[in-house]
């Protein structure tokens, strides 16, 4: 089915010859991939390396902050809510001001990456780590384990779909 799209597109802008800048056929842009294949290898690569390290950024961020919002109430009462408001406040308009702060380099590109991956990781985490079965911790309360030993045996592995689950979400926002 692509290859017939592929042809099709190719024949109506043969057929109808509309500006070359507003629709290339197939076969030109075919040939600039090929032609500019270096600068489109180290742009990719480029993108590549701001999308992981904004990933890896917000996957740490997420980890430390759901851990604590999870061990604290206080936190959870006063920071959640500010993170699911926050969502209310477009990228669009937070952009222009990490480009004024920081230049055009790399770090405002990061940073925007770190923060559109945040949101999916923590909340997904934090959903995970207080939707753990209670007689799981309350067995292991009774064994006088710490909290320390609930949280690696319990609380962290049960919780582990979520925080995948907000892995995958926030690995396609990443790039």
């Amino acid at each position: 089915i692509t290859i017939i799209a592929l042809l099709l597109w190719e024949l109506l802008v043969f057929l109808f010859q509309p500006a070359r800048w507003i629709l290339p056929p197939p076969s030109q842009i075919f040939q600039v991939l090929v032609d500019q294949r270096q600068l489109i290898f180290a742009s990719a690569w480029v993108t590549v390396y701001e999308a992981l390290l904004g990933f890896a950024i917000a996957i740490i961020v997420s980890l430390v902050l759901a851990v604590l919002i999870d061990r604290y109430l206080a936190l959870k009462q006063g920071l959640f809510p500010i993170l699911v408001a926050s969502q209310t406040v477009p990228i669009f308009a937070i952009a222009p001001l990490l480009f004024i702060w920081f230049g055009f380099g790399i770090l405002p590109k990061i940073i925007i990456v770190a923060l559109i991956c945040f949101f999916p990781i923590v909340t997904n985490l934090i959903d995970g780590l207080s939707s753990t079965d209670r007689s799981l911790i309350r067995l292991l309360q009774s064994m006088d384990a710490t909290e320390w030993q609930i949280f690696t045996k319990v609380k962290f592995p049960a919780s582990l779909p979520y925080f995948f689950s907000g892995l995958r979400v926030a690995a396609t926002y990443s790039v």
